[in-house]
């Protein structure tokens, strides 16, 4: 190839290169760019903002949470344990993110609140469990717990449902506590938290405990302990054991 005809050929070549910018940039301008919240059905959305490129329709069909009241117990320390029960009524979405606040109202218009996130399996009861929190400067009158509304994109279908298990036996004295527990699933857990609900004799929470595992077969049955208790104002007469194990998207 001659000098000439590659001197032409780069003539050719920068000149398609100056043609070609400015119309790069008018379709950057003008090209259409999909929005899942422009209140419109468009750009192969099923419906309105949802569908296609959008969260799925069935999203804005799902019911709320349900939230319980909280369960305070104070300890002689000035701390203090709140468990919140919460219930997710949908049967194929869980809530892989999900914001909350609990308030403690006093006299006097006062106010003391704390928060928190989580998540939850479809069709789960769920609890979230507090431990060692100050006690507000003022006597508690009222308490509630507040769900954040979720963001659309936080909720997943999935099949994934709370670890299944079950509370075998336990003993309880005041150096330490001990429960025989059996994992009913199918599955191995390579890391579960365990909490324990203290109840007595008139349903009243007394108490909260919490421990970690690892490696937990299925079928499996594990024996284990805690040693750090809880000043027990009365005598335990009922426990409920709550399992909590990541979701996996």
């Amino acid at each position: 190839m001659g000098w000439r005809l590659r001197k032409q050929i780069l003539i050719a070549l920068l000149f398609f290169i100056i043609l070609l910018i400015p119309a790069y940039l008018i379709y950057l301008k003008f090209k259409p760019v999909y929005s899942c919240y422009n209140n419109k059905q468009d750009y192969n959305e099923e419906g309105v903002d949802c569908g296609g490129p959008c969260v799925p329709c069935e999203v804005y069909k799902l019911q709320e949470l349900k939230v319980k009241q909280p369960q305070i117990v104070i300890y002689p320390d000035q701390t203090m344990d709140v468990v919140v029960s919460i219930t997710n009524p949908n049967e194929e979405y869980g809530l892989k993110n999900f914001k909350y606040e609990i308030f403690f109202y006093g006299e006097n218009n006062k106010i003391a609140k704390i928060s928190g996130e989580s998540f939850i399996f479809p069709l789960e009861e769920k609890y979230l469990i507090e431990q060692n929190i100050s006690v507000p400067s003022f006597a508690i009158k009222k308490s509630e717990a507040k769900i954040t509304p979720p963001n659309k994109e936080d909720w997943i279908k999935t099949q994934q449902r709370k670890p299944n298990i079950e509370l075998l036996n336990y003993t309880l004295d005041e150096n330490y506590f001990s429960a025989k527990i059996l994992n009913k699933d199918y599955r191995n857990y390579d890391e579960l938290k365990l909490y324990f609900l203290l109840y007595d004799e008139f349903d009243t929470l007394i108490g909260t405990l919490k421990t970690e595992i690892y490696d937990l077969k299925a079928q499996e049955q594990k024996e284990i302990k805690i040693f750090s208790l809880p000043y027990l104002l009365s005598e335990v007469k009922n426990v409920i054991i709550y399992p909590e194990y990541k979701i996996e998207e």
